[in-house]
């Protein structure tokens, strides 16, 4: 059942534990309130843990997007709500839905209100959520680049995470139920195809340090996916 929720496993246990002090930190760095902190975070797991479409939307794409984007967050231009929206961007994900982002928005907009975050900073974290929808950023908004090549540094994984990563998304679409194999084959041709475009505009990922170092892989990784697609 959708609403149900597995017993949680031991690496899950780990993920939450490395994502419960980032957390914290973003809270506390948004001015919210600490005290409602814990009982928020226990909510944002809850949700990332329910469903039947939660291979890849998970706690671990969460984990794996904060890591990455720790290393640059020295460029970003408000660090915190560029993290809370890294937390809330799938905190509502259904296969084939094409309204994901906007109540993941909603829904965490609610969480972040809960903790008495400042309306002007939920609105922005709101904003960056929804970029995740259409992976646009203009040239001024390096949050919003930021977090979408957090979204996309994926698909510069070694072959065997890339592997693992394409074998999810099958399983959330198709092993769901919800999405035919048919369907599916074609849905993620156009969006491969439309990803090599982007690798040979050079415009994939769009801050020039990240760029520069992980398109090569995800040329490699997206042009041999889209031979098994064919």
């Amino acid at each position: 059942m959708a609403d149900e929720v597995e017993k949680i496993t031991t690496e899950e246990t780990q993920v939450i534990e490395r994502l419960r002090p980032q957390w914290t930190q973003i809270v506390r760095g948004l001015g919210g309130n600490l005290e409602y902190a814990n009982e928020a975070f226990t909510e944002i797991v809850t949700k990332y843990r329910m469903g039947d479409g939660r291979a890849h939307h998970n706690l671990f794409h969460i984990d794996r997007m904060l890591s990455f984007v720790n290393q640059f967050d020295h460029l970003a231009q408000n660090k915190h709500s560029l993290k809370a929206a890294i937390f809330g961007h799938d905190i509502v994900y259904v296969p084939g839905s094409g309204t994901n982002e906007q109540e993941s928005a909603n829904v965490f907009g609610l969480i972040l209100q809960k903790i008495l975050v400042k309306e002007d900073d939920v609105a922005g974290i709101k904003r960056l959520i929804m970029v995740t929808q259409e992976h646009k950023a203009t040239d001024a908004d390096i949050d919003g680049q930021l977090i979408i090549d957090g979204d996309f540094e994926i698909l510069s994984s070694a072959n065997e995470t890339y592997d693992n990563y394409t074998a999810n998304i099958w399983r959330e679409n198709v092993g769901s139920g919800k999405v035919s194999e048919e369907a599916f084959k074609k849905g993620r041709r156009h969006f491969v195809n439309s990803w090599l475009e982007l690798i040979r505009e050079n415009r994939l990922f769009l801050i020039p340090e990240i760029r520069e170092k992980l398109q090569p892989q995800a040329k490699k990784n997206l042009e041999r996916e889209l031979l098994c697609l064919n």
